[in-house]
């Protein structure tokens, strides 16, 4: 190989290889039952993860386990379906994000859908307004 005749280490970042997605199933499966019958033609499961809701009840803080399960895996394009116990489920791909700003009366949603500058939105809500 190249690299080690020269001194030299390859560094391939996880976002480049790794795709991560969700599903929803049964909450009575449980996780090392999941990751025995899971089945992907296309791509390798590399880890399943059943995610948790966040509830308060009386001041104190409870993680209770969803239906929602998030599966990283070993591809550059996410596949389409999973089969779990030979039944398909469509895949979700899983963004990480920030939460868009949402909007909040139809002057916003003109404004966002017109591509207008935000130095000239002044302008519009008080020709909107007046």
């Amino acid at each position: 190989m190249i690299f080690p005749k020269h001194n030299l280490h390859a560094f391939i970042p996880a976002f480049k290889i790794l795709r991560t997605s969700v599903i929803k199933v049964s909450q009575q499966i449980d996780l090392e039952t999941l990751k025995e019958c899971i089945e992907s033609s296309k791509a390798k499961v590399l880890d399943v993860q059943r995610l948790n809701r966040r509830s308060v009840r009386d001041g104190k803080v409870k993680y209770i386990p969803s239906r929602t399960i998030r599966i990283r895996f070993v591809r550059q394009l996410l596949p389409q379906e999973i089969f779990i116990y030979k039944v398909k489920h469509e895949i979700r791909p899983l963004h990480h994000g920030p939460i868009a700003h949402p909007i909040s009366c139809l002057t916003e949603l003109y404004i966002h859908w017109m591509g207008i500058k935000k130095n000239s939105w002044p302008q519009l809500i008080s020709r909107h307004f007046n």
